[in-house]
């Protein structure tokens, strides 16, 4: 979950991203190791990709590199399942 709301500020998403950049290259993601999901949460949640979407490292970063800075308020969501398709 990544914090997209109008507190934290474009230059502090970027670094943001950056860091679970560095996250992701640290599994070997694959359909039969590590899956990953990311949902950006500011007054709404919305799930830039699910555990069932990327399935190696290379799409993950790219998505992750593409992900729109919300600059929203904050609201709390069930956002777990928002991950596991089950909201």
């Amino acid at each position: 979950m990544l914090d997209g709301s109008g507190s934290i500020e474009s230059y502090n998403f970027n670094k943001v991203k950056s860091f679970v950049q560095s996250v992701v290259e640290a599994f070997d993601i694959s359909s039969g190791k590590v899956r990953v999901a990311l949902i950006e949460f500011s007054s709404q949640a919305e799930v830039q990709f699910d555990l069932r979407r990327f399935s190696n490292e290379q799409d993950v970063m790219s998505a992750v590199g593409r992900m729109p800075y919300f600059r929203g308020g904050i609201k709390q969501t069930p956002v777990v399942g928002l991950v596991t398709g089950t909201a």
